[in-house]
């Protein structure tokens, strides 16, 4: 694919994008499908895999957190609290002031939207078991989905089998 009529881009630019993601475990082989199935659409994906400590390092050096990526593929952690809070407007990394936490917010895609900010609020105000928790935890997710900063993948399963007998 290549550029033609977008503005701000010169036409005749080929659509190639930088793809992070850690050398651990699986990963290098899903990066390897998902650079495939992104040639297969015409999209140039220039593969760059690191390890942990140089991927996830804090802005503005490290380049999830210091948003210096097209694309980038790594783990987050399931959390009890309601995982809106990642993507929120607050947790936004970068050069304070300008951003509230610093280079240690948790939001590396700089998604913002100040409608899903205040229903993610909404479920952070109330609890899990309230109607109002599970309402505005809905409304979170139609809009995440709408906007789509960041896309599941997959899940690691961890899974313990017991008998009494063992």
């Amino acid at each position: 694919r290549i550029s033609a009529g977008n503005p701000g881009i010169l036409d005749g630019t080929p659509f190639e994008i930088r793809y992070l993601a850690p050398t651990d475990a699986e990963r290098p082989e899903v990066v390897e499908q998902i650079a495939g199935s992104l040639a297969q659409c015409g999209i140039r994906a220039e593969v760059s895999l690191q390890d942990w400590q140089a991927l996830l390092g804090p802005g503005p050096e490290g380049p999830v957190f210091g948003r210096q990526f097209d694309l980038a593929q790594y783990a987050w952690a399931y959390a009890i609290d309601p995982t809106c809070r990642l993507f929120s407007g607050s947790e936004i990394p970068g050069p304070y002031p300008d951003y509230q936490k610093g280079w240690s917010g948790g939001n590396a895609t700089g998604y913002q939207n100040p409608e899903f900010d205040q229903v993610c609020k909404q479920t952070m105000i109330n609890l899990p078991d309230s109607d109002e928790y599970q309402i505005a935890q809905n409304q979170a997710q139609v809009i995440f989905a709408d906007g789509l900063p960041a896309l599941p993948l997959y899940q690691r399963l961890k899974v313990v089998a017991m008998r009494p007998d063992m």
